[in-house]
């Protein structure tokens, strides 16, 4: 495998996981990093547009199906892949930004909307930061005192805790 580096952005559902990876993925490639993404979904999803052939050939049984143009590879298969199996796939890659995989051992920042999500500092391992969308000052005593936190805006401060954590400096 690759030596790259791979850092976790975690959280419920519509705290704004995507909005702040794609921001940290412009500014790490503005830095000159490749970059890659690994997304957990907790639903089917469909990435095949129904009446097109990889989606026909899925349909018509096939566990696994490939395309590629001149640009673009995809392979699509029927079966969950684990978070270390995902990695593999990833060549010439400096950093993956991997959204979700909640209890994976990866270095992570946890987003938090409302205070009610506060549950998740304590469930989750190996957190680097904390993210959160409400005034934390009145939730000192709840927050671990080794966990620095910043404001969803803060992304000058969360890319440099990612890039002191994966050594990307």
């Amino acid at each position: 495998m690759n030596e790259q580096a791979v850092f976790q952005v975690v959280g419920y559902k519509n705290t704004g996981k995507t909005t702040l990876i794609c921001r940290l993925i412009a500014r790490l490639a503005e830095k000159g990093l490749r970059v890659g993404t690994v997304k957990h979904d907790a639903h089917q999803f469909e990435v095949d547009q129904p009446g097109r052939d990889t989606w026909k050939h899925r349909e018509a049984g096939a566990q696994a199906v490939a395309i590629s143009s001149a640009s673009r590879t995809a392979f699509i298969e029927e079966r969950s892949t684990s978070l270390e199996d995902l990695l593999r796939k990833f060549h010439n890659i400096d950093i993956v930004l991997v959204e979700g995989f909640k209890f994976e051992k990866y270095a992570k920042i946890v987003i938090l909307k409302s205070e009610e999500h506060l549950e998740l500092l304590h469930s989750t391992k190996n957190i680097k930061g904390m993210v959160s969308w409400f005034a934390m000052e009145s939730l000192n005593s709840q927050i671990p005192a080794d966990i620095p936190c910043f404001r969803i805006e803060d992304e000058d401060a969360i890319l440099e805790l990612i890039l002191h954590h994966t050594n990307l400096k």
